[in-house]
C-alpha cells in the first residue's frame, strides 16, 4: 500500500459553526489543503496503435529490398514523454461532523479537491534515414534504431494546456485532478486547563478517491487510433500529429474518463481552536491517506 500526507486547514478560519442540541454538537468547515499525496516519476513510454503499419516509402537511403515493406504497431518509434507530477495552487476541501459525547467523540465526513500537473509530449518521427550498414532487407525497426543502423528525427505534440488553449491561472502543463472523500471517527485528546479552547484529536477512517487518468498508450490509442490505421507513410503520420484536432481529441478522452474510484483508509491528527461561546473556530489537521493500490497502474501514480 502506498501512503500519502495531506495538511489541511493551515491557519484558516474555517467558517466552522457549532449548533448544540442535547448531547450532540454539529460542525461545518471549509479548508485549504497542502496536498503532498500524489507521486509520479518521469517516464518515456512507447505508444502503440493497434491497427497502424508504417510503410518504408519515404525512408531516406532505404535499399531496394526495403520497398513495399511495413513495420507493425510494436515497431514504430512514437513515444509519450511524461514529466514528474507537480502540485498546483488548487486544493480546497470541507467537512461536516457531529460530536455525540460520550457515545462517540466525533464522526466526520470530509472531502477535498486537488489539482496537479505534469509535462506531457508525444514524440513522433518526421524523417527516418537508413544507414549504409543497414541490412538489405529490413529487420526490426526498433532494433535497428538501437544499433544506430537507422536514425530518426522527431517532432513533438504537446498535451500541455499552455500549448493548446488559453490556459488556467496556476495550471500550464497537462492537468491531473483528485477528489478525496472519507468517513472518519475521531477521538479528542484531553488536555487539562486548555481543553475548553484547544482540542487535539486523532482519528481513523475510510476513503474513496476519484482521479483523472494519466495519458498512456491505451488512452492515446482510444483518442486518435481511428486516425492512425492501415498502412501509412511517415508523412501521413506527421499530418495526423500536426492536425490541431489531434491534441483536442486526447484532451476530450481524458475528460471522458474522469474520476475512476480508488478505495483506502486514513489516519488523522490535528487540533480544533475554538474560544468559548464564539460560534467560529480554526482547525488544522494532517491526514495520512493509504490507498489500497496505485491511483494509476499504467503510469505508476501513487497517492
Amino acid at each position: 500500500m502506498s501512503k500519502a500526507t495531506i495538511l489541511r486547514g493551515a491557519m484558516l478560519v474555517a467558517c466552522t459553526v457549532w449548533v448544540g442540541i442535547s448531547y450532540a454538537t454539529f460542525g461545518l468547515g471549509v479548508h485549504y489543503s497542502l496536498d503532498f499525496s500524489v507521486k509520479m516519476d518521469a517516464k518515456e513510454e512507447q505508444l502503440t496503435f493497434d491497427d497502424l503499419n508504417l510503410q518504408t516509402v519515404g525512408f531516406v537511403g532505404a535499399p531496394a529490398g526495403w520497398a513495399g515493406e511495413t513495420f507493425g504497431p510494436e515497431d514504430i518509434p512514437i513515444y509519450f514523454d511524461r514529466g514528474e507530477m507537480a502540485r498546483t495552487p488548487f486544493a480546497l476541501g470541507g467537512k461536516v461532523y457531529v460530536d455525540i459525547i460520550p457515545i462517540i467523540d466525533c464522526i466526520e465526513i470530509g472531502g477535498g479537491f486537488a489539482a496537479f500537473e505534469y509535462d506531457g509530449k508525444i514524440r513522433y518521427p518526421t524523417s527516418i534515414t537508413v544507414g549504409a550498414a543497414a541490412p538489405a532487407t529490413p529487420d526490426s525497426l526498433m532494433n535497428m534504431i538501437d544499433q544506430d543502423l537507422v536514425t530518426v528525427e522527431y517532432d513533438t505534440l504537446s498535451t500541455n494546456i499552455e500549448d493548446n488553449a488559453s490556459g488556467v491561472p496556476g495550471i500550464t502543463k497537462t492537468p491531473y485532478a483528485k477528489l478525496d472523500m472519507g468517513l472518519t471517527i475521531r477521538k479528542y485528546i484531553p488536555l487539562p486547563v486548555i481543553d475548553k479552547v484547544l482540542k487535539p484529536y486523532g482519528g481513523l477512517g475510510f476513503d474513496v478517491m476519484f482521479t483523472t487518468p494519466v495519458i498512456s498508450a491505451g488512452l492515446v490509442d482510444d483518442a486518435v487510433g481511428a486516425d492512425l490505421t492501415g498502412d501509412m507513410s511517415v508523412a501521413q503520420v506527421v499530418a495526423v500529429m500536426q492536425d490541431p484536432a489531434t491534441s483536442q481529441k486526447i484532451i476530450d478522452e481524458i475528460m471522458a474518463r474522469l474520476f475512476t474510484p480508488h478505495f483506502g483508509m486514513n489516519i488523522v491528527l490535528g487540533f480544533l481552536l475554538k474560544p468559548p461561546v464564539v460560534p467560529l473556530g480554526i482547525y488544522v489537521d494532517g491526514k495520512l491517506a493509504i490507498p489500497f493500490g496505485k491511483l494509476d497502474e499504467d503510469a505508476g501514480v501513487t497517492g
